[in-house]
């Protein structure tokens, strides 16, 4: 993303001055400078981080058949940890 605005500065005194941004050239008052900015910021700062989980399970380990009971202990334990509701099937390949 690029924007292209206008920083004013006045001087109040010595110590102190005030700033504003304006979107097109400014009118300025006599204790007024403008500065053109051009600002370019990444994309990719705007973007939000996802959560992405990924299991994998050992064909090793896997045992030619899961029983009900299994299934039925997988789905109470998700839903107590991770107040989640699931269905789990067992697919024959």
């Amino acid at each position: 993303m690029k924007l292209s605005k206008y920083l004013v500065v006045r001087k109040i005194d010595n110590w102190n001055a005030a700033a504003r941004i304006t979107h097109k050239k400014p009118s300025l008052r006599a204790d007024e400078i403008s500065i053109a900015l051009t600002i370019s910021i990444p994309d990719t700062l705007f973007q939000k981080a996802a959560l992405k989980a990924e299991i994998q399970i050992d064909e090793k380990v896997i045992p030619p058949q899961i029983t009900a009971e299994v299934i039925d202990n997988l789905k109470q334990i998700i839903s107590d940890k991770l107040n989640l509701t699931i269905e789990i099937s067992q697919a024959t390949q």
